[in-house]
């Protein structure tokens, strides 16, 4: 035998030996649980004896014994549990005695179950039911309606229960969260109240019926008494952020923020008219300069809203890189064209904006929300220069693309509206999550 051969003998041997290893220690495992009295135990792990060696004949032949005892304990302790009313916990033991079953049958035991098995299983689904929707009766008439939801909603999860038993489950926790939307919505908490009138809403779904409606409608109650306005006043560009960006950028920035409808996720927060806000804005005299907190007041209380947000851009900047530097032959137009050279380049442009935010709130007279935003866009162009006109050279029209100083600036405007769409939905994402935290 070849050393290779040999190393391979020894390790399939190795691996075979580990094997056998493991079982004889899983076998004296499950024995030892048998002869605890642990029969239930047992019968598992004799399960997963076979499981491993099916040729495992004392695990088949222990498993045959042990396991009908472990039905048999079972189906006792089932039986002891109803009589207490612990029914959920009855039909655990009665699963456990399936999953038993089952699994002595994969590996080749069949043990036998009990006649009026299914039946019995049936009786405890039905009871379990039943005792659920008097045990959450009793906790709602005490006030305690989380509880009650929580009852219900542990044995309304199970995927077997009663068709007839599944409506009025659904109905009762329906119900309930209903009964714990008015309450957030007494408090004034209508955020929540909207959200927790949409889960019976759910729950109702299949039914479509004057329940679903119901909720429907205190659905609707909620977010209108809950929704709150925000007035955007146009964000004022400092000195910094003059000296490095163009004119326009400014105006993309606040129409995107004003406009744009990325980052605005909540149904609470209600965009007032960005046009009658500017108009406010410019009566107010605020069109170049910052706005002091009686500033945000005095706007707020003429659009009538009920938070105002507003803020400076505070810095811009703009890097280019030149990746690739090239000289690229050609010819003038005309008969006396003659030989000459253009410089063709391509650059990555990277510009970036921060801008700094405040939201003023009308009730409590305070800054509730303020932080920075920050966002960058990139492009990668071609260009090219010639020292001389370049209209004098023979290009074809991708190359004169590459001097046109139109398709210079249409790539500028993409850039710098990418910019504003990325500020204007980090800003607006940002205020949406923190305006809409307050509202509960």
């Amino acid at each position: 035998m070849s050393k290779s051969s040999r190393a391979v003998f020894l390790l399939l041997f190795a691996v075979l030996v580990s094997g056998c290893v493991t079982t004889g220690k899983r076998y004296e495992q499950a024995l030892k649980k048998e002869e605890a009295g642990e029969f239930v135990q047992a019968a598992e792990a004799y399960i997963r004896v076979l499981d491993s060696d099916r040729d495992y004949e004392d695990a088949r032949e222990r498993l045959q014994t042990v396991g009908a005892r472990a039905l048999a304990y079972l189906w006792d302790t089932a039986a002891d549990l109803e009589s207490t009313g612990a029914f959920e916990l009855a039909i655990r033991e009665l699963d456990r005695m399936m999953a038993i079953h089952s699994g002595a049958a994969d590996v080749g035991v069949d043990l036998t179950m009990p006649d009026d098995f299914e039946e019995r299983r049936r009786f405890y689904l039905v009871a379990a039911v039943d005792s659920a929707l008097r045990r959450a009766e009793e906790l709602a008439a005490a006030g305690d309606l989380e509880a009650a939801l929580a009852v219900l909603t542990r044995v309304r999860d199970r995927s077997d229960v009663p068709e007839n038993g599944q409506s009025e489950l659904d109905h009762r926790v329906a119900e309930v969260l209903l009964n714990l939307a008015r309450a957030d919505m007494e408090l004034g908490r209508f955020k929540s109240g909207y959200d927790t009138a949409l889960r019976a809403v759910e729950v109702l779904d299949p039914y479509d019926d004057d329940y679903e409606i119901a909720a429907r409608e205190l659905a609707d109650q909620a977010l209108e008494e809950g929704i709150r306005g925000l007035a955007l006043v146009p964000f004022v560009p400092t000195d910094q952020w003059r000296r490095g960006a163009s004119p326009d950028l400014a105006a993309d920035i606040n129409d995107a923020i004003a406009f744009g409808e990325t980052g605005r996720q909540s149904e609470f927060i209600a965009l007032l008219d960005p046009g009658q806000t500017r108009r406010v804005a410019r009566a107010m005299g605020l069109g170049g300069r910052p706005m002091g907190r009686a500033d945000f007041r005095e706007l707020g209380e003429q659009v009538n809203a009920d938070y105002v947000l507003g803020g400076e851009l505070v810095s811009f900047s703009r890097t280019d890189r030149v990746r690739r530097d090239r000289g690229r032959k050609t010819r003038t137009r005309g008969r006396g064209g003659v030989d000459t050279t253009y410089t063709w380049q391509q650059i990555d442009i990277t510009i970036k904006g921060v801008l700094e935010y405040r939201a003023y709130d009308l009730v409590t007279g305070d800054f509730v929300l303020d932080g920075s935003v920050d966002a960058e866009a990139k492009q990668r162009v071609e260009r090219a220069a010639y020292p001389g006109n370049w209209e004098t050279l023979d290009l074809t029209g991708s190359e004169r693309l590459l001097f046109d100083p139109a398709e210079w600036q249409e790539q500028e405007r993409g850039l710098m509206i990418a910019l504003s769409d990325r500020l204007a939905e980090r800003l607006m994402r940002k205020v949406d999550d923190g305006l809409v935290r307050l509202i509960d």
